[in-house]
C-alpha cells in the first residue's frame, strides 16, 4: 500500500503514514494483514479483505474496540482497509510456542470470554442456529470432490448433528466467532482477544466450542497430549463459569469445520488427518449419549 492511501487508514494516528509494512499474512484476492513499524517499533496493525467480508471484519473490529480490546485507529471503505493498535504481549498457542499453555492462563483466557459474552454490545452480523447447522452440512458437501469416502462418513455426522443444531435455543450475545488459543495474547493487564473478524450476535457455545476444537486439532497434529487438552479445556470451563448447555454440539460443529484444513493447508496427509478428526467428532458427541444415560439411570 502506498503512502498517499495509507494516509486515508491511519486516523488518529497521522504519523503513522510513515511507518515501515511488515507482511504477516497474505491470500491473493482475499486479504493482506501487516503490521506497521515506526521507529523500530510496532504500533499498529493493517487489514486490507477484499468484498464484503470487509464490512465483517470492521463491524468485528467495532465490537473490540466495545469490549475494551484492540482500539480501531482508522479505516477507509473504499480500500477494504482498516487500522487497529498493536497489543503487545506474548502468545499462548502451542502452534507458537511449541509447548501447552499454563493451566491458570488458560482459566483467565475462560474468565476473559464470559466477560466478553456478557458485554451488551450487540453488532449486526448474526450467527443464527440455522446457519451454525447449514455450515456443518457445507463442510460435508465440500468433501465430497476431495475424497467420497471420506464425504459419506463426514454426511452422517453432519446431518444428525446439524438437525440438533438447528433445534438449539439460546440467548444470543456477543461472540468472537472463531475463538482459540492463537486468537489470544497475554499482555499487562492479561488476556487480550484479537482477530474479531467474525465477530457477531450468536450462541456463547460457539466460541467455547472452537476454542476446544482447535486443541483437538493440536493434538492430532503432535503439538498436545490428549491429556494436556482435556486439562486445559477444563481449566477453560473452570475460569468460564457457567458452561452454556450447547458447548458439545458447537465443540463437534468447530471440529467439523476443520475436516478440510488438512488440505487446505496443503498437509501432506490430509486424509488421515481427517479420518482421525472424525474420530473425534464422534467421541466429542459420545458424550453427548453417555450423560444423558447417566441422567436416566439417576432419574
Amino acid at each position: 500500500m502506498c503512502q498517499k492511501a495509507l494516509r486515508r487508514v491511519v486516523g488518529v494516528l497521522p504519523d503513522l503514514a510513515a511507518a515501515d509494512l511488515v507482511l504477516l499474512r497474505y491470500k491473493p484476492g482475499r486479504r493482506m494483514v501487516a503490521r506497521l513499524d515506526l521507529q523500530g517499533q510496532p504500533r499498529g496493525v493493517l487489514k486490507v479483505i477484499a468484498g464484503r467480508a470487509f464490512d465483517g471484519a470492521l463491524i468485528g473490529a467495532t465490537a473490540a474496540m466495545a469490549d475494551g480490546q484492540a482500539p480501531l485507529l482508522g479505516a477507509d471503505a473504499a480500500l477494504g482497509a482498516m487500522l487497529t493498535a498493536w497489543i503487545p504481549g506474548y502468545p499462548v498457542c502451542p502452534e507458537m510456542t511449541s509447548h501447552a499453555p499454563n493451566r491458570t492462563t488458560v482459566a483467565r483466557i475462560g474468565a476473559v470470554l464470559a466477560a466478553l459474552h456478557a458485554n451488551p454490545f450487540r453488532p449486526a452480523t448474526e450467527w443464527t442456529a440455522q446457519a451454525d447447522a447449514e455450515d456443518v452440512l457445507t463442510v460435508a458437501a465440500d468433501l465430497m470432490p476431495l475424497d467420497a469416502d471420506l464425504a459419506t462418513r463426514a454426511q452422517a455426522l453432519a446431518t444428525p448433528l446439524a438437525a440438533r443444531l438447528a433445534g438449539t435455543a439460546f440467548d444470543p450475545v456477543l461472540v468472537h466467532g472463531d475463538f482459540s488459543a492463537d486468537q489470544v495474547v497475554i499482555g499487562n493487564g492479561g488476556p487480550v482477544i484479537l482477530d474479531w473478524d467474525n465477530a457477531g450476535l450468536g450462541d456463547p457455545a460457539r466460541d467455547v466450542g472452537s476454542f476446544l476444537a482447535r486443541m483437538d486439532a493440536q493434538v492430532i497434529d503432535g503439538l498436545l497430549t490428549q491429556d494436556q487438552a482435556d486439562d486445559r479445556g477444563a481449566a477453560l470451563l473452570q475460569g468460564y463459569g457457567t458452561v452454556p448447555a450447547s458447548v458439545v454440539l458447537h465443540h463437534a460443529r468447530a471440529l467439523m469445520l476443520l475436516l478440510t484444513e488438512g488440505f487446505r493447508n496443503r498437509h501432506p496427509d490430509w486424509s488421515a488427518r481427517t479420518q482421525k478428526m472424525m474420530v473425534r467428532i464422534e467421541q466429542v458427541l459420545g458424550t453427548m449419549t453417555t450423560h444423558h444415560a447417566s441422567g436416566m439411570r439417576g432419574s
